[in-house]
């Protein structure tokens, strides 16, 4: 793939989104090697609600589409590229914030967590300097339940800055990271922004993920609900019909242009 625009090449489209799909160690490699110099990349990692939101949020579908790498973070999209024949895996942002926390050990690498409750930062940050040795965090921030006046917001990208990350984790939960991160990317500097989700609840044990057999099959989302139940029914029972349509239409365009081709 190729950056073009300051964004990686996307290899497939779902409804109005375009993604990177690839391998779990190709994405890492891509993400290591985003020039940070200029405007600061940012990563979303977009799922089947995120879908289904920018069908009817033209702001929710650029806050992707001008993301840097948009990473596929769900089964049935991973499924959708392997029948466009390319070579994918599905890249979670918990999975690959990890990954990239144990590897960047030896890399020297510095990081940032951002959002959440504090009690949350706190069990995350002792939980991974017990299991990391070696871990360099810099600073978290748990913004409050509402909106930052323009003062805390400059305040806040000040602390950043000073605390000089490589990585800044965004755990706010999609689409309102992907806004954050699309809003400040030209505010902080030399550093990549990543908007994991739910990744600081999975990683500090807050919430426990489903086996790794269900992720397989694609039935996390089954896992979630019975753990978290909430909101989670609607996202999925009402979400999943609405995707199925999208897919649908985009095979009938596909479909049609090959007709016309």
């Amino acid at each position: 793939m190729q950056y073009v625009d300051g964004k990686l090449q996307r290899n497939l489209w779902v409804g109005k989104i375009g993604f990177n799909a690839m391998k779990q160690d190709e994405l890492i490699s891509s993400i290591y090697q985003m020039p940070t110099e200029k405007n600061c990349p940012y990563v979303v990692f977009t799922g089947v609600q995120i879908i289904v939101g920018a069908e009817s949020s033209e702001r929710i579908a650029a806050a992707q589409n001008e993301a840097t790498i948009c990473a596929v973070d769900g089964m049935p999209i991973h499924w959708l590229a392997k029948r466009k024949k390319i070579e994918s895996e599905r890249c979670g942002g918990p999975d690959i914030m990890w990954r990239i926390l144990k590897e960047g050990v030896q890399r020297n690498y510095r990081h940032y967590f951002y959002g959440n409750t504090q009690k949350v930062l706190d069990t995350l940050r002792s939980k991974l300097m017990e299991e990391i040795e070696g871990i360099n965090i810099v600073g978290m921030y748990s913004p409050p339940f509402r909106e930052l006046s323009k003062e805390e917001e400059a305040a806040v990208i000040r602390r950043i800055n000073e605390a000089k990350p490589d990585f800044v984790w965004v755990g706010l939960g999609a689409p309102k990271q992907d806004f954050w991160m699309q809003k400040y990317r030209n505010e902080l500097v030399n550093t990549r922004l990543m908007g994991v989700g739910a990744a600081f609840n999975f990683l500090s044990g807050k919430i426990s993920r489903a086996p790794v057999w269900m992720q397989k099959m694609g039935m996390e989302w089954c896992y979630r609900m019975l753990i978290e139940r909430g909101h989670l029914w609607k996202r999925y029972l009402i979400g999943a019909p609405k995707f199925i349509g999208i897919v649908i239409r985009d095979v009938r365009k596909e479909r049609k242009r090959k007709r016309l081709s």
